[in-house]
């Protein structure tokens, strides 16, 4: 299905051009490209006005599905950020309230959270860069996904127009029929324009109510999750990425779109956090493809001596904590539930489960002593129980 409003007019044309009489074709195809002409412009004035996916102006807050094309508006309505969180899904419940009263002393800073489902470390540097461009930045939580998704290479996604320096484009998101339709009915549904879900942690998805009752063991994970944990115990498919992403790929990655960002703000405090993901996900990988679980130790060990060289980062990480073997911590194998982010935050705040060149050969070692130990027939023998 075509999504765009543009390729319709190409459509329209190409339908005309077949018409036997020419001079008809003629005159019809004229008449459909003035109006073309004079309606487009109305239509971009339109909605900007309209604006509902708040990319121009947000002054009620709302929030409508995407922080990739609303964190700019975001930070144009909060001038007074001075900290921000940005991530995947494993950041997106942290509260920004929560971190700004710990890591901020006095209430004239606060944090924000603009964390990106899913966001490549390319991804975020757009949006950091905007960030730094217009608030005086002090403070960045930034988390280290140890999975190839986050280190993809640069792409041409329309919505990171929106963080350049060229205002015009900015309104090729709005060249979809998904707008048009909410525009002609100035919708103020949640569909169109989003709803006011705060500014604490926007992008949260564990206050969607299908997840309230997930966090209760494996049995009472999403079925979706568990379908595709049966998948990953008796079918695991490897990574073609991990082959692609080596070593000297993420290396020179890290440098262009991480320690970029240090470097050039080194008074800013940047608190890298890696996500922890259950002993179960690194217990398969383990398992089934060791080259995987050796892919994210060998960066590890390679970030740990960057960030060493840099006095403003600080690295954490959690896979030595007893925790990550609790599968009720958890509604998948690797998201886990918003207690584990308020520990992220105490332990910057306390500066705890910080790791650098002098203890990170023993949390290795008992990360992966806890990984090894993790009993996975236990979890297939539970899963059979709750699965077909």
């Amino acid at each position: 299905m075509r999504s765009s409003i543009a390729p319709d007019f190409l459509v329209l044309f190409f339908y005309l051009s077949q018409s036997k009489d020419k001079m008809s074709y003629k005159k019809i195809f004229l008449t459909v490209f003035i109006a073309y002409l004079l309606l487009f412009p109305l239509y971009l004035l339109s909605i900007y006005l309209y604006d509902p996916s708040h990319i121009f102006r947000n002054p009620d807050n709302l929030f409508a599905k995407s922080m990739r094309l609303q964190a700019r508006s975001y930070l144009n309505e909060n001038q007074n950020v001075s900290g921000i969180i940005i991530g995947s899904s494993m950041l997106e419940n942290t509260s920004s309230v929560d971190a700004s009263k710990k890591l901020f002393l006095d209430t004239d800073n606060v944090f924000f959270n603009l964390s990106l489902e899913g966001s490549s470390f390319v991804e975020r540097k757009l949006v950091l860069n905007y960030a730094f461009a217009s608030h005086d930045i002090k403070k960045v939580i930034y988390s280290i996904d140890l999975a190839p998704l986050h280190f993809a290479p640069k792409t041409n996604d329309v919505w990171q127009k929106l963080y350049d320096s060229n205002p015009f484009n900015d309104f090729l998101i709005y060249l979809r029929k998904e707008p048009l339709q909410c525009l002609l009915t100035l919708s103020k549904s949640k569909n169109c324009i989003g709803s006011k879900v705060g500014l604490d942690r926007p992008s949260a998805w564990i206050i969607d109510p299908k997840y309230a009752n997930t966090f209760n063991g494996l049995c009472s994970w999403p079925i979706k999750s568990k379908i595709l944990l049966k998948d990953s115990l008796y079918n695991y498919q490897k990574s073609i990425a991990i082959n692609s992403y080596n070593l000297a790929y993420q290396i020179k990655y890290t440098e262009d779109n991480v320690f970029s960002l240090t470097d050039k703000h080194n008074k800013t405090e940047f608190y890298f956090v890696v996500p922890p993901y259950s002993a179960l996900y690194y217990k398969i990988k383990l398992s089934v493809a060791k080259n995987e679980y050796d892919w994210t130790r060998n960066f590890l060990k390679y970030f740990v001596s960057e960030c060493d060289k840099r006095s403003n980062c600080h690295l954490y990480g959690f896979d030595d904590q007893a925790f990550i073997s609790d599968l009720k911590n958890y509604k998948d194998p690797m998201h886990y539930s918003d207690k584990i982010n308020s520990l992220m935050i105490d332990s910057i705040a306390n500066q705890e489960n910080e790791i650098n060149a002098n203890n990170l050969n023993d949390y290795l070692e008992k990360s992966e002593s806890i990984v090894e130990n993790f009993d996975i027939e236990k979890v297939k023998k539970e899963l059979s129980s709750c699965v077909d």
